[in-house]
């Protein structure tokens, strides 16, 4: 009782008097109730302040500085711009420019900047939405027609516009303009490559079962790529949610053609992947120097539960499967394994395996080389403790076949250094053995890294390694690498960022066996290059989500409902113009959205979801002797950014 009276004493509260009992006081509670509910109100008054429909402002002021020895230093700016708007009825407007000049004008050859002004979400319909780019931007498309395991269909920059419309089952998309890249040293800017494409495609889900997709496209005005139009095809099949078989189909107008199919399916806590592809020597797609000429199959497997993680997969392809006179081809095997497992809270183990077999398929006039298999073994075990976490790691490298037998043998030890919540250290040091035909070489690593947190938002990450490589013969090297980065905000929306970056290696040219000194006097004896990018950013985002008033209808978009409750003398259901509203009559959207009207009888309901709604009269706030024509619910439509008007009469009881 003592340590609880001279504690309250020391937080001044009245100590009760001899022999009674001392209440419970949370002086916690007590304290810091004011402050929570000051944050709190304050909070609620800046919601309040915050303007209907989300907006965002950001601007990048960059400048940069590269320093690569031997070649010229670079120097130049970029500016980047971005604005985006939320409305109530026409979707989320973007717009976006990046401009950048260079000291060096090769960096930038006829490259203009990148603007673009996006449309997102826009009802069309009230089931329709649409995204829109018109600028610099790429073409659209959908993930079901582009990706796979294996073969990807690239989307292309243009300039000029794309659409995607699309509902709940159907999803159509088209593109138009100038073909080109997107390249720059602080900035993405655009440089044409003289084509021009067009190109369409509709994606439509069956059932939840089965999606089908076509696409076509004509490229044409390119020295690059030769002119082609393509047509795609995609089917898709999901018997659960897990498991799926997709079907593509690709060909182009010169007689390209090429197919490919990818397998899915989850059997408890195993994944399994399988499929195939087949693309022929003169398949184009569009602008794209696309992956063509090839074929082969591919199976990989995944299990994954609480304390164990294993993958295991083969890859098979020939690229250039037929050669021609004077051309080589190339047979690939390539085999994998991974897993981890967990000791327990703190300790686990894994490793990895992976050996690549190739062999050279000769054309006419070649002679093909020996076949090679390569590959690597790893095991590594990592603990946590108070000092941290400890890795340590174990790799074997090899190679055979022809003259390049090698392999290696190489030990790390990476630890990460507990400092604080907000700050890290990590360590690495390493070292690799190679047998070389001309003799063992070693390969020295040691690499330091930290990342610091800065209040809330701010942080600078860091790392700086040194590697060393001592040949029999050759080349001795010794190089350093250094890079930072960081971001410091000073003050409400602006920040301060920082890229830079250091790289150096020098080389000593050990004995080459009677190479002329001339020869070894014009190796170069180091390289190196500063890269440094500053940049002030600001960024600010406001407002709040535009709300709907009413249930929602599963349409998109929105629109009003407007109306009048007027006193109907002569009993014809039509507002006359010598028949006053009804002033203080409750009106209910959907019967729970309420609104009351006017002195002319007049109500309204903004940001009403498209479609079927219903409005009710409250009756118990029609003053006798009147009364509603129709006490039920009345049905309304509403349309796509538009109005419903729903004019209501009260009769007189008789």
């Amino acid at each position: 009782m003592a340590f609880y009276a001279a504690l309250a004493s020391a937080q001044g509260a009245p100590q009760p008097a001899p022999g009674q009992n001392t209440p419970y006081v949370d002086r916690t509670l007590i304290e810091t109730a004011p402050d929570i509910a000051a944050e709190i109100a304050r909070e609620e008054a800046e919601e309040v302040a915050q303007p209907d429909g989300r907006r965002g402002y950001s601007a990048r002021l960059l400048g940069l500085y590269r320093d690569p020895n031997p070649g010229p230093s670079v120097h130049g700016g970029g500016l980047s711009l971005a604005h985006s708007r939320e409305t109530r009825d026409w979707g989320l407007w973007r717009f976006e420019a990046d401009i950048q000049r260079l000291s060096d004008d090769n960096l930038q050859p006829s490259t203009v900047p990148r603007i673009t002004v996006y449309s997102l979400a826009l009802p069309v319909t009230g089931r329709w939405l649409a995204d829109t780019a018109a600028g610099i931007a790429r073409t659209s498309g959908s993930g079901l027609m582009t990706n796979s395991y294996r073969v990807y269909l690239p989307r292309s920059v243009i300039a000029g516009a794309t659409t995607r419309w699309y509902d709940e089952r159907n999803e159509v998309y088209a593109s138009a303009g100038e073909t080109g890249s997107l390249f720059g040293a602080i900035l993405p800017q655009y440089r044409s490559n003289g084509g021009e494409l067009v190109g369409a495609g509709w994606i439509h889900t069956a059932s939840p079962q089965w999606r089908f997709g076509v696409e076509a496209n004509y490229f044409t005005g390119s020295t690059n790529v030769p002119e082609n139009g393509n047509y795609s095809g995609v089917v898709e099949y999901s018997w659960t949610p897990y498991d799926h078989a997709k079907l593509h189909l690709l060909g182009s107008s010169n007689g390209g053609f090429g197919g490919w199919t990818d397998w899915e399916n989850r059997l408890a806590n195993w994944t399994y992947r399988y499929g195939a592809y087949a693309l022929s020597r003169t398949l184009l797609y569009n602008d794209a120097f696309f992956i063509n000429n090839q074929r082969g199959a591919y199976a990989r497997s995944d299990y994954y539960d609480l304390t164990k993680f294993a993958s295991v997969g083969i890859d098979a392809a020939q690229i250039n499967p037929q050669p021609r006179a004077g051309e080589i081809g190339t047979n690939i095997v390539q085999g994998l394994a991974s897993g981890t497992y967990r000791l327990g809270r703190r300790e686990s183990l894994g490793g990895t395996l992976n050996v690549l077999y190739q062999s050279v398929i000769a054309g006419e006039g070649i002679t093909a080389g020996p076949s090679t298999v390569s590959g690597s073994a790893s095991a590594y075990f990592s603990k946590s403790s108070p000092f941290g976490t400890t890795q340590f790691q174990y790799t074997h490298g090899f190679q055979s076949g022809g003259a390049l037998d090698s392999s290696s043998d190489g030990v790390s030890w990476t630890q990460d250094w507990p400092l604080s919540t907000t700050s890290s250290v990590g360590t690495t040091l390493g070292i690799t053995r190679e047998s070389l035909p001309e003799g063992p070489a070693y390969r020295w690593l040691a690499a330091l890294r930290g990342r610091a947190v800065i209040g809330n938002s701010g942080s600078i990450d860091g790392n700086i390694s040194w590697n060393r490589f001592d040949p029999t013969r050759g080349s001795l090297q010794r190089g350093l690498t250094f890079n930072l980065y960081g971001r410091l905000p000073f003050a409400r929306n602006w920040a301060l960022e920082l890229t830079a970056t250091y790289d150096q290696l020098n080389t000593t040219q050990l004995a080459l066996g009677g190479a002329p000194p001339l020869l070894q006097a014009a190796l170069p004896t180091t390289f190196s290059s500063r890269y440094v990018l500053l940049g002030i950013r600001f960024q600010e985002d406001i407002g709040r989500p535009f709300g709907v008033t009413g249930s929602s209808t599963g349409l998109a978009g929105t629109g009003d409902v407007e109306g009048r409750i007027f006193l109907d003398e002569n009993g014809d259901g039509r507002p006359q113009p010598d028949e006053p509203g009804a002033r203080g009559i409750t009106v209910l959207l959907d019967g729970r959205i309420t609104a009351r009207t006017d002195a002319d009888g007049r109500f309204s309901f903004s940001a009403v979801p498209t479609g079927r709604h219903t409005v009710t009269v409250a009756v118990d706030t029609v003053p006798l002797p009147w009364a509603p024509r129709d006490e039920a619910p009345q049905s309304v439509d509403v349309p796509l950014r538009g109005t419903a008007r729903l004019d209501l009469g009260l009769t007189r009881l008789r």
